[in-house]
């Protein structure tokens, strides 16, 4: 009872730990795996997770078979729609599982050792700084549930409960593809604990887990083909020197957490340079060591070929980002096993005054960075503090500029982003940002010089996002059936993304054909209907047509979705001030927040207080706000108000 109250207890100052994460939004890629991400909205999208597609956006992202973790984010989705609230609390519920099941895993591996200095390493473990990406970074959840399965995958393995250890691996691999080292790992621990399983059985599973392996490697190749290895960002030595030397960087960041970052300036290391030549050579020196002595440090030799081992297939996978944090997750259980193993030759009160001093110094820090999770900008802002030429933060902090009006700031930054990124995706996504932007500006001119660029250097499957902006600015130069073309090639190409729907509907808005508008609007609203703006521009239509109720209920919608503009709270307020409804009050409010300059808001807003009777002095102040901001107040309404009678 007494063991049970202290595991509680710790896991409760974990959770406590992590109380600013928990408060966080969505960064970095939650935008496409969760935020826009259409295929997690409805249960119809749940047999293209078993397709190997991840996201709605385009280009969809190759190698990525993990259903079972976008159910996860469906459930989520379902539980408290695009509030992160849930999300983040699901990662840290897991995390606590995982500290829980990492403790029975070390009881299991070292079972004569004390149950209160393992409870120590799976703690430490828990609040470790270098985990706070796992846990605050709502789509490497994946390391999260991969972990949580082959953790049970191996304890039911230790426990010789073999159809549960393989039920485990199945739910491990259809989660993320990493858990392709559950084989390996049970090999290295077999072999050098000398575990006592018969070896018919033993030799059966291996034959069972290889056979899975293979039927899910199988399934990868052909799901994918080799769209997996983006040879274009490092050749495949260079991405195993790469990945060597990052290897020892992580034990960097393992034994001193005390500068972190999301994006490190880490990107390739040539496989002929001294980097990285001496990288492989220090891990194959201690391999080779660890075999050697498996006999005298068995415990040693599991450590260093469980960490190895799992962080192994990064050394196949090409990655855009080599060193993430997140990926240290599963591996770092090898380090923790190393410890224990040098640590266990000492009592716990011998140690436990070493562990009062670092968990509460990893808490403080693992506590400190939950904030830098609160939304995408202090995200990135973290971000620039360790690494000042990424050029992820910088677009990022780039598109929060331009979202704030501050579109000289959003080009200067895109503009560094393009041309001192040293990662190729982050100066694509510079030059798809920069040509969104001079279209928003009308700036067609300089989106065609940066998209004809774009095309001249396109080598990473970017094609399908320039031709949607080259159909843009077709339509904003009036070449409307060179967009249209292009749009309804794109829509046959690819039936299942609204977007180019709802871009079509736009042309067609400005083109004047508004049956057809309202045809592609509908269409993509059925598909995604969390996107405030087309119910905006859906709502113009039908209040075109005469249709005021349908078009209330799409301005309505688009406000609750959080469209910010001036003119649907403009619409909003106009359409109940027609109806002399009190509620036009708050949206008239609203509006004039957003655009306190626009006359056309003071002018109606006053003509509402007078018609209403509700303020008609306010109503005078408004008209006269109005007048000052250059309305055109009609003489005969001026008149009007002199004769209304005197409110005592």
């Amino acid at each position: 009872m007494k063991k049970n109250k202290i595991i509680v207890l710790a896991l409760a100052f974990v959770f406590l730990s992590y109380i600013p994460a928990l408060f966080g939004g969505f960064v970095f890629d939650d935008g496409h795996m969760v935020a826009s991400n259409i295929l997690i909205r409805s249960i119809k999208y749940i047999p293209y997770f078993f397709k190997g597609e991840v996201t709605s956006y385009l280009p969809q992202p190759k190698g990525m078979f993990r259903p079972l973790l976008m159910l996860t984010f469906m459930l989520n989705y379902f539980i408290s729609r695009l509030s992160p609230w849930s999300y983040h609390l699901f990662n840290v519920l897991l995390h606590l599982a995982n500290i829980y099941l990492l403790f029975i895993l070390f009881c299991l591996t070292f079972p004569k050792a004390d149950r209160r200095l393992l409870a120590a390493f799976a703690f430490l473990f828990g609040i470790h700084p270098v985990n706070t990406e796992a846990v605050a970074y709502v789509s490497s959840r994946s390391d999260l549930l991969v972990s949580f399965f082959l953790l049970f995958a191996l304890i039911k393995y230790i426990q010789k409960k073999y159809r549960l250890s393989f039920l485990f691996f199945i739910l491990a691999f259809l989660s993320k593809e990493t858990a392709v080292i559950f084989l390996p790992l049970i090999f290295v621990y077999d072999l050098f604990l000398k575990t006592k399983t018969p070896s018919k059985k033993r030799y059966k599973f291996y034959l069972i887990v290889f056979l899975g392996t293979l039927f899910f490697v199988i399934l990868r190749q052909f799901l994918y083909g080799s769209a997996t290895t983006p040879s274009h960002l490092r050749s495949f030595l260079d991405n195993i020197a790469t990945q060597s030397y990052v290897s020892w960087f992580y034990l960097e960041l393992f034994l001193f957490p005390f500068k972190l970052c999301a994006d490190w300036p880490i990107y390739t290391i040539k496989f002929l340079s001294f980097k990285g030549l001496s990288s492989i050579a220090l891990i194959i020196a201690a391999l080779t060591l660890s075999f050697l002595g498996r006999k005298r440090y068995s415990y040693l030799a599991l450590g260093v070929f469980f960490y190895f081992l799992s962080l192994s297939p990064k050394f196949i996978a090409i990655l855009n980002f080599p060193a993430c944090e997140h990926h240290l997750y599963f591996p770092s259980i090898g380090l923790y096993i190393i410890l224990a193993y040098f640590l266990s030759k000492f009592s716990y009160r011998r140690t436990k005054y070493l562990f009062w001093f670092i968990i509460p110094t990893f808490a403080l820090l693992t506590f400190w960075r939950g904030f830098d999770y609160k939304n995408n900008y202090t995200f990135w802002r973290s971000v620039l503090k360790v690494n000042p030429h990424s050029g992820s933060a910088l677009s990022n902090l780039a598109s929060q500029a331009a979202n704030e009006g501050n579109y000289s700031k959003a080009e200067e930054l895109w503009q560094k982003a393009w041309h001192n990124s040293r990662r190729l995706s982050s100066r694509n996504t510079a030059y798809l940002d920069l040509i969104r932007l001079y279209l928003k500006e009308g700036k067609a001119d300089k989106a065609q010089e940066i998209l004809n660029l774009a095309f001249a250097q396109e080598k990473e499957n970017y094609s399908v996002r320039l031709w949607n902006f080259k159909a843009m600015i077709y339509a904003y130069k009036k070449e409307y059936k060179k967009a249209e073309k292009i749009w309804l090639d794109l829509i046959k190409d690819y039936p299942d993304y609204p977007e180019f729907k709802a871009d079509l509907g736009v042309l067609y808005l400005r083109w004047k054909k508004f049956d057809k508008a309202r045809q592609f609007f509908e269409q993509a609203l059925s598909e995604d209907p969390q996107e405030a703006s087309w119910h905006w521009r859906l709502g113009l239509i039908y209040e075109r047509e005469g249709e005021e109720d349908k078009a209330w209920e799409e301005y309505k919608k688009a406000a609750v979705l959080g469209y910010k503009d001036w003119n649907l709270y403009f619409k909003l307020a106009t359409i109940l001030a027609r109806h002399r409804d009190k509620k036009a009050e708050g949206f008239f409010y609203k509006a004039s927040l957003l655009a306190p300059w626009e006359a056309k808001i003071w002018f109606n807003w006053g003509l509402f207080y007078l018609d209403t009777g509700i303020s008609p002095s306010k109503g005078v102040l408004y008209l006269r706000k109005a007048e000052g901001l250059g309305y055109r107040i009609p003489e005969e309404l001026w008149h009007k108000i002199r004769t209304l009678p005197e409110k005592r």
